[in-house]
């Protein structure tokens, strides 16, 4: 492995100085405050993925590709300075378990005596056949589904001399049983809060964290501090540096116990502290980098601290739902507090929302619909919901 040492005045330009000159793909080894007030930061390289060599002065930017910078910069100001919708705050639902605990034979079995009472007729059929059909196509999990229609075929209603009562009573359930919970910017105690976001590599962690920081500083006049735990790519650095710039936003990089106790400790006063940890994949083995400062590490922590701590799980509404399922229910030996379900504009398969929240019995907290900060998060309602996995997502947006 290559190594350069950088002293840098200011982190945010230092983070892109070092990314120019070494590329996204360099890892930060160290960082250290000097005497003077400087930042040592000591970066690797491996050559085999070195994508330009280190050169010992940064090369000057073209001026187009400067007036490109800045006008980004503008843009996305602009963008969150327009923010003025409000966010609505949702109370947690609470999960009926022993609604779930039936066996779902005991309404199949009670379905089949009533249909032999009654007769079925076509439209009963019907009903049923488009009822499942509607729920699988759109992500809801197979197992789900079943438990959804003992659930009809045991309630009281009589729905099957009228087929259409069918979806209400399945809608209804569904309302009533997917778990929600508050959003991270709305006020949830006179305390204050971590988050702790975390999620497999690429589901969109980074820009989760600059949205609801831009909401709770924005909307929710709270004082937000970012804490980015993924300091091992200059790459990600960099980029959660710059969301915090953006928003005016204190930020402290983290690649060790100790050194996330002292941010802990600087940010002591504020309300809200949003922490960024590096990606991961949920089936394979952990990298050497990975386990440098693992969330193990930081559960420990905050536990030590004795701070009020959620872990929040990004789940892509893209993730085959099986997966989602296995994932929500622990991840790198963490059980989460919260879902944050992101990419859902990228997704045919909304019930994915349904099937991994009903499946682990964490509530949702947010859901993230497009790349844009801060606008494209918001914090659902069960009913909002459940429309988008029988209508689809995107025909149910539309309509509004």
């Amino acid at each position: 492995m290559i190594t350069r040492t950088f002293h840098v005045s200011d982190l945010s330009q230092g983070l892109r100085t070092i990314k120019d000159q070494v590329g996204d793909d360099a890892i930060i080894l160290s960082t250290q405050r000097q005497d003077d007030g400087s930042l040592e930061v000591k970066v690797g390289l491996d050559p085999s993925s070195q994508s330009r060599e280190f050169e010992p002065e940064p090369q000057a930017k073209v001026p187009d590709e400067l007036a490109s910078l800045k006008a980004l910069v503008r843009e996305l100001k602009g963008q969150i300075q327009g923010l003025t919708h409000e966010v609505r705050q949702k109370p947690a639902a609470q999960f009926r378990s022993d609604a779930w605990a039936m066996d779902p034979m005991v309404g199949l079995r009670a379905a089949i005596a009533r249909i032999n009472d009654r007769g079925a007729d076509d439209s009963f059929g019907r009903s049923v056949g488009i009822l499942t059909q509607v729920l699988t196509v759109h992500g809801v999990h197979p197992s789900h589904v079943e438990q959804l229609l003992a659930y009809a075929f045991g309630s009281n209603v009589d729905w099957e001399s009228d087929p259409s009562k069918l979806h209400g009573i399945v809608r209804n359930f569904m309302e009533q049983h997917l778990l929600t919970t508050t959003p991270l910017w709305a006020t949830r105690s006179n305390h204050q809060e971590v988050a702790v976001v975390m999620g497999a590599t690429g589901v969109g962690k980074t820009t989760t964290v600059a949205k609801i920081a831009a909401h709770a500083s924005r909307v929710g006049s709270k004082k937000v501090g970012i804490i980015c735990a993924d300091t091992f790519r200059i790459g990600a650095a960099y980029q959660i540096s710059t969301y915090a710039e953006l928003l005016d936003l204190p930020i402290q990089m983290v690649s060790s116990p100790d050194e996330l106790q002292r941010a802990l400790r600087k940010f002591k006063d504020l309300d809200l502290i949003l922490i960024d940890t590096m990606g991961r994949n949920p089936w394979g083995k952990p990298s050497p980098d990975q386990n440098r400062f693992t969330l193990r590490d930081i559960e420990e922590v905050l536990d030590s601290m004795d701070v009020l701590s959620t872990f929040h799980l990004c789940v892509a509404a893209s993730t085959r739902v099986e997966d989602a399922m296995d994932i929500a229910r622990s991840f790198d030996g963490i059980t989460p507090d919260g879902l944050i379900v992101t990419k859902l504009d990228e997704s045919r398969a909304p019930g994915v929302l349904y099937s991994a929240a009903c499946a682990a019995q964490v509530p949702i907290s947010h859901v993230c619909d497009g790349p844009l900060v801060p606008e494209h998060i918001q914090s659902p309602t069960p009913s909002e919901m459940v429309s988008w996995v029988f209508r689809g997502y995107a025909c149910a947006r539309e309509d509004k």
